[in-house]
């Protein structure tokens, strides 16, 4: 079992880990909002976030699988609120729903991050028609397209500026001494 990497404290943008890490936050978030802007759709903030999460995580494997679910997540979440704006409820059916779907989203955002996506998807999309009304559907294909641009966007640049680990000679041990 390998010690925990330490993290300077003093001078803490000394650390090459460090250093790399706000590089691909800066090109992640920077390019997704880029994108996001371009395109036109509406909520370019919803691919900056998208393009973040992904960062979140420590090991390449776990990044990759976060974007996964923040985009397959969403799209649930949209398919949720799909079926909830269906019926077209009043205003305070959809406030009442504002807390009822927070609770999952909440309970299971260590978990499964997917799964609450699911729920908080809805919660978001809710929030935003209730402030400003509009087009549901635009509202939805905007969530579902930035979110993918933005987890895509995020992903890439995990692949991109990834910590390679140190190759071994042929034959060597990894951390036999040479």
């Amino acid at each position: 079992m390998s010690e925990p990497r330490r993290v300077r404290r003093e001078r803490p943008w000394r650390d090459a880990e460090i250093r790399r890490q706000a590089l691909r936050y800066l090109l992640a978030v920077g390019l997704a909002g880029t994108a996001g802007l371009v395109t036109g759709w509406g909520h370019a903030y919803w691919a900056m976030a998208a393009a973040a999460v992904p960062l979140g995580a420590a090991a390449l494997g776990e990044r990759l699988r976060r974007g996964v679910h923040r985009v397959g997540g969403t799209l649930l979440g949209i398919g949720l609120t799909a079926l909830i704006l269906w019926p077209d409820p009043a205003v305070p059916v959809l406030v009442l729903l504002i807390p009822v779907l927070q609770f999952p989203a909440e309970l299971f955002m260590r978990r499964h991050y997917g799964l609450a996506q699911t729920f908080f998807t809805p919660l978001v999309l809710l929030v935003t028609l209730l402030a400003h009304p509009g087009n549901p559907e635009v509202i939805l294909l905007d969530r579902a397209l930035e979110t993918l641009l933005g987890a895509v966007v995020g992903m890439t640049v995990a692949v991109v500026l990834r910590t390679r680990k140190p190759s071994t000679p042929e034959g060597a041990a990894p951390g036999s001494a040479q």
